[in-house]
């Protein structure tokens, strides 16, 4: 045995009668070797590690050498060492110690999931077994076919995952199922812990909109149903309206008089983000497709898909002053938010600045784990998915109502018979004119609706054209919230 032995320590030092022996585990035996304590080395007088002392059964080592040796994790058998003028050295045999099996010891925690979750392995424990019946947790390092990714499969579906791991396959599949998300909101952390979300029928379909954490329903008249706007009030009074994106008719002609026929909502969504654009030819959205807003378009779109929905401000965004600084507000009877940039710059994939619609939309509801949900500035495609939900696209501003200056938020221009408020969304044809986060080719940035002075009927779906850089007090915008 001891003629198989070789250096393991860059040394030109040979074993002579000066050497000992160190290291020797006495009071153990190949029974309860096992049991060892750590013991560390060293390498030319370098602590390297603390290893475990195992028993190799495949190893015929006599009995009075057996405490001359021990195994580190990596399979490597190693003789105790010896010294020589206060240096240690180690020598090491190469063994033959062979993956045998691995298994699954413990499934994950959560195996129900909506379309778009992120696949959770928490409470996984996948453990390997070698010839020498020695184990290792191989949880961190193994292979999962297919990979841990978003689930993509539809409701009612169920994916068998594999494991494996240098060459073998483990005992069972880690199997989860796809889930409508309210089958599953009872556990979602970013609902009403009471009241996660609300059902009506509609036409003999079943409408689900989810109430995120912080947020109440309404209870006053009208407000609590689907049908009507259901209307979302946070801790601080500010409140949305639920728009549902599902398979429903597309039943509107579009801002550029572009009809659109025989489309669900969702698909019109999926012509979005295919690259189509909501509006048309030269029409973007993300633009540009990269950077934050390719990321905060990514989040939000699959936050539609899965929830089949989404939240605007059912005001114009206004302002309250706190400690002297301007806070939005999404309320009535405030004054709105006018004379308001969509950004700083005209270069189109510059982070937004302060005091811009596009910062202080984001800024609203931070992406932190207070809120149930995430703010942005209204898409091109919502304000669309708005038109077409509330069935008002070609719904027209009495020219009669024009001011000389803007009123205040959810004043909802007004004639003797004609308000401008449509399922509980207020000033979608007037007040001020509305920043979105559409893009005509890479020169401008399109709002929508009229504003205080226009002296014409404005449609609620109108839109136009500015640089991201104009400021004057006709401009202003709405917030949109997806859930998280």
């Amino acid at each position: 045995m001891l003629n198989n032995l070789t250096s393991h320590a860059e040394s030109t030092q040979e074993w002579n009668d000066n050497a000992k022996w160190i290291g020797v585990i006495s009071g153990y035996t190949q029974e309860n070797i096992a049991n060892a304590p750590k013991f560390e080395r060293k390498i030319n007088g370098v602590n390297v590690a603390a290893l475990d002392i195992t028993l190799k059964e495949q190893l015929e080592i006599e009995s009075e050498e057996f405490a001359k040796y021990y195994v580190a994790e990596d399979g490597t058998v190693y003789h105790t060492g010896y010294e020589v003028e206060g240096v240690v050295y180690y020598n090491a045999i190469t063994s033959n110690i062979e993956l045998r099996s691995i298994e699954i010891t413990s499934q994950p925690t959560k195996t129900l999931y909506t379309k778009y979750d992120e696949v959770d392995i928490d409470g996984l424990v996948v453990i390997a077994t070698y010839s020498d019946k020695s184990t290792k947790d191989i949880t961190n390092i193994c292979t999962f076919n297919p990979a841990l990714t978003q689930v993509t499969k539809n409701v009612g579906d169920a994916i068998d995952i594999q494991v494996s791991y240098e060459g073998k396959i483990a005992n069972e599949y880690i199997t989860i199922k796809v889930k409508n998300w309210y089958e599953t909101a009872s556990s979602n952390i970013n609902l009403n812990n009471t009241t996660p979300y609300v059902q009506e029928i509609i036409d003999g379909m079943t409408y689900y909109a989810p109430i995120p954490l912080v947020f109440t329903v309404s209870t006053n008249t009208n407000e609590d149903q689907i049908s009507e706007g259901l209307v979302i009030v946070d801790n601080q009074n500010n409140q949305f309206v639920w728009i549902p994106v599902n398979d429903t008719l597309y039943n509107i002609t579009s801002a550029l008089n572009k009809t659109v026929t025989e489309k669900t909502a969702l698909a019109y969504w999926e012509d979005n983000v295919n690259g189509t654009g909501a509006e048309g030819s030269g029409f973007n959205e993300p633009y540009p497709r990269s950077g934050w807003t390719k990321l905060e378009w990514d989040n939000m779109y699959i936050s539609v898909m899965r929830y089949e929905g989404f939240y605007i401000g059912r005001y114009e965004t206004g302002y309250e002053m706190k400690d002297g600084i301007k806070k939005p507000v999404v309320k009535s009877g405030v004054n709105v938010w006018k004379a308001v940039e969509w950004n700083d710059t005209n270069i189109m994939d510059v982070e937004p600045a302060n005091e811009t619609a596009t910062y202080i939309s984001r800024d609203m509801y931070k992406n932190t784990d207070e809120y149930g949900v995430v703010s942005t500035l209204i898409y091109g495609i919502q304000w669309d998915s708005v038109m077409n939900w509330a069935k008002c696209g070609n719904n027209m501003r009495d020219k009669n109502t024009y001011t000389a200056t803007p009123s205040l938020t959810g004043a909802a221009y007004s004639t003797e018979t004609i308000y401008d408020v449509n399922n509980n969304i207020y000033d979608l044809a007037g007040n001020v004119r509305e920043w979105t986060m559409e893009a005509l080719d890479s020169t401008g940035r399109v709002f929508r609706g009229g504003y205080y002075s226009d002296k014409k009927a404005i449609s609620y779906r109108h839109n136009s054209i500015l640089l991201p850089t104009y400021q004057q007090q006709g401009m202003g915008f709405r917030i949109s919230l997806y859930v998280k």
